[in-house]
């Protein structure tokens, strides 16, 4: 090896290193934690169906964020796939059905959905790097129709958001627009994301 290939890794190297530790550490912020405390729901004798308020934290410094829940909303949109059902929480959707594949050869199969193929209940799910809104990924927002799609929405003293979901029956997907505004410290990332689980054998 020549003394301009050895110097040429060398510099690599040192961009490589320097670029870590200069732009990306400076980026990466502390994993925020979630506390979660329920009250004790109301007895079977109480007429209200109001269910137990969740308060989630982000990091220890943020502030707290309290949400009465509410019965879960859910909706249906037919596409040219299958039915996908959205919901009100943090996923955009619930499950989808799709009616051309099956999960087995025989003709009684159930279809495959989002559960047969991630083995969880909710998929697509919106964070961010900033340890405060930590607390997105589990809030309840307001689920309306508008016409054959829909349009979710949440707004609090941090963020309001906004999903609008637009398909038809003969649409093959769901178009998503995702919106979001900060009304303190903006975050410098935000993911969309899918999770799956595997099957324990």
């Amino acid at each position: 090896m020549d003394r301009r290939s050895l110097l040429a890794m060398i510099l690599c190297l040192v961009i490589f290193l320097g670029w870590q530790k200069l732009v990306i550490e400076p980026r990466m912020h502390p994993t925020g934690s979630i506390e979660t405390s329920t009250e004790t729901p109301p007895s079977s004798s109480d007429k209200s169906l109001e269910k137990p308020s969740t308060s989630i934290l982000g990091n220890p410094g943020s502030s707290r964020v309290t949400q009465d829940r509410k019965n879960p909303q859910n909706l249906v949109l037919s596409t040219g796939t299958g039915n996908s059902t959205l919901g009100d929480s943090g996923s955009f959707f619930l499950d989808w059905n799709l009616k051309d594949y099956k999960q087995g050869i025989l003709p009684e199969a159930p279809p495959v959905d989002i559960q047969s193929v991630s083995h969880q209940s909710g998929q697509v799910t919106l964070a961010f790097d900033d340890p405060s809104l930590v607390y997105l990924s589990d809030i309840q927002g307001q689920l309306t129709r508008q016409g054959s799609g829909a349009t979710w929405s949440y707004e609090d003293s941090q963020i309001k958001l906004s999903r609008d979901f637009s398909t038809s029956p003969t649409l093959p997907y769901v178009d998503v627009v995702v919106k979001a505004e900060f009304k303190t410290q903006h975050p410098h990332y935000a993911f969309i994301y899918l999770t799956s689980q595997g099957v324990e054998k």
